[in-house]
């Protein structure tokens, strides 16, 4: 191997060991703030509740707005919370003079809140309605590619709030109105074509797509609308952590 290769091996390398402890850290906060006991406890209730008062057909018709609801709050709301309370602790005023990366840093919170939103939905699945006769490839696209948009939607809109007041108002317009306006097309209400520029609604085709099958061009639309629509959101919240965050730390420094 040259050199040029070596020293690529090493960079890559090193960039996944930095990942890696990333990740095992902000598991380690998640679990010490309860997140992973209170998630999973939820998961379980509602997936008790829709198993003894509900129809399966039923369970699988509102599965997937239940998801966009609960996935997209829940990982909007938990990366606001997570990265407030590092900011108080003056966690993120310490990035600044590491070598960690802020890509790192990121993608540690896209990584450990968007695997967690999949374990808490697929104990859901499994609770309330059970694996049988379910597309478990279309099912975990979508529920992946909704936790990644609505972390990093979480990202960019906390950058610039100091505090949880002050992020409840506009995250709430895009939590709980723009981005969930798909429900409506998830829970059977309203179909129209203008629902597929929404972001999200791409992930709830994939979802609803694994009970019912999926057209090519559902195919296509779904894992095809995410990507675009994750790469879009990856520049916009590593644009505002950067200059709301780390550059503006930088200059309070200087």
């Amino acid at each position: 191997m040259s050199d040029l290769g070596l020293t690529r091996f090493a960079e890559t390398r090193s960039a996944a060991a930095r990942l890696g402890a990333t990740v095992a850290l902000d598991i380690r906060l998640q679990a010490r703030n309860y997140l992973y006991s209170i998630g999973v406890g939820v998961a379980v209730c509602l997936g008790l509740a829709a198993r003894f008062f509900l129809e399966m057909p039923t369970v699988a018709a509102l599965l997937p707005g239940l998801w966009l609801g609960a996935i997209g709050s829940t990982t909007f709301m938990f990366v606001a919370g997570m990265i407030l309370l590092e900011k108080s602790e003056r966690t993120v005023d310490a990035l600044v003079v590491t070598p960690l990366p802020v890509t790192t840093y990121l993608t540690s919170k896209v990584v450990t809140l968007t695997g967690f939103a999949a374990i808490e939905s697929l104990i859901v699945l499994v609770v309330a309605h059970g694996l049988a006769q379910v597309r478990l490839v279309p099912l975990l696209l979508g529920i992946t590619f909704l936790g990644v948009m609505y972390t990093l939607a979480g990202i960019a809109q906390v950058a610039s709030q100091a505090s949880v007041t002050d992020f409840l108002v506009p995250g709430g317009i895009v939590a709980l109105t723009i981005l969930q306006i798909p429900f409506l097309d998830a829970f059977g209400f309203w179909s129209h074509p203008a629902l597929y520029v929404i972001p999200t609604q791409a992930t709830v085709v994939l979802m609803k797509g694994a009970f019912a099958g999926m057209e090519p061009w559902q195919w296509f639309y779904g894992i095809g609308y995410s990507l675009v629509s994750i790469v879009g959101a990856s520049w916009l919240a590593r644009r505002r952590f950067q200059r709301h965050m780390v550059e503006k730390n930088v200059e309070k420094r200087s």
